[in-house]
């Protein structure tokens, strides 16, 4: 079966872009700490990386029996590239997330660089729906806030990255994420960023947590 790439492009914060190759563009959402491109503004991915660099995959995990990971490197221009890989069971035939940041400067809004997505499974199965990012130095835990109220930990690895998908079985359960929240080596709150999605249907906002 012949593949249709479909290229979205964004400026990201920190700069540059963000990309995603897949078989259509119907099925896959994604939003966080990215904004439109301006009118006539197209920002260069550069997806070369740099001599003697290899991807690197982090956090690897099985959701509803698919395989999902991030993929990250730096590219010749001395980039931190990375996203999420949605895997070939999605309706669309899954592909990969790259969004690309200047390492000086992709921390200068927030100590959370994320991004939110949804894929669509299936239309009788539904969405899977994902959160992914990199924190600076400053962050030593990272948490997201479900719609239930509660409070799900999610692992940092060496490279700072975190990573959790949420199986399609969850979201219709209305058990999906609601906020980010980033601390500190204390244990302070020293940022937080909205993780919904505008574009489906996902959980509604939660009542009443403290």
């Amino acid at each position: 079966m012949n593949r249709k790439i479909v290229l979205t492009l964004l400026i990201v914060t920190g700069t540059i872009a963000a990309l995603f190759a897949a078989t259509g563009r119907s099925t896959v959402f994604r939003s966080g700490s990215t904004h439109a491109s301006a009118p006539g503004v197209i920002p260069r991915l550069d997806t070369t990386p740099a001599p003697g660099q290899a991807a690197v995959a982090h956090l690897a995990q099985v959701v509803d029996g698919q395989p999902w990971s991030i993929t990250s490197f730096t590219n010749d221009r001395g980039q931190l590239c990375g996203g999420e890989k949605i895997p070939q069971a999605a309706a669309d035939g899954g592909g990969q997330g790259l969004s690309c940041w200047q390492p000086q400067t992709m921390f200068d809004a927030s100590p959370l660089v994320y991004q939110v997505g949804a894929v669509l499974i299936s239309p009788t199965a539904g969405y899977n729906v994902w959160v992914w990012g990199i924190v600076s130095p400053k962050v030593a835990r990272v948490a997201l806030q479900l719609a239930n109220c509660t409070i799900l930990s999610l692992p940092l690895d060496t490279s700072h990255v975190f990573f959790h998908v949420f199986g399609t079985g969850a979201i219709r359960a209305n058990i999906g994420p609601w906020k980010l929240i980033g601390y500190d080596a204390a244990g302070r709150t020293i940022a937080t960023a909205p993780t919904q999605l505008r574009a489906i249907a996902l959980p509604a906002a939660p009542k009443n947590c403290s």
